[in-house]
């Protein structure tokens, strides 16, 4: 089968017309795995926050439970509060 220069010519745009179609899909796929690199990143660094404010929620809560049973501990050694009585009225 002979091929003609028009029928060449036809070949070569829609091989061409392929060719950019894929290297448009490559060029987005790029830019997808760019986005995700970045989103992953970001998870990592989120992440490290986390854990950080995590041990810092920790350390504050432990503070306070000890602060909490040393006032608690500080109270029943002074003993309780009374009422105060009430005030009597002078005789006329």
């Amino acid at each position: 089968m002979a091929w003609s220069a028009r029928q060449l010519s036809h070949q070569v745009s829609s091989l061409n017309a392929k060719r950019n179609g894929i290297i448009a899909e490559r060029n987005e796929a790029r830019a997808n795995l760019y986005q995700l690199q970045q989103a992953a990143g970001d998870l990592q660094q989120l992440q490290a926050k986390l854990s950080a404010t995590q041990a810092e929620y920790s350390r504050v809560v432990e503070l306070t439970d000890r602060k909490t049973a040393k006032d608690r501990d500080s109270v029943s050694q002074t003993g309780s509060i009374r009422k105060a009585e009430t005030p009597k009225r002078p005789a006329r």
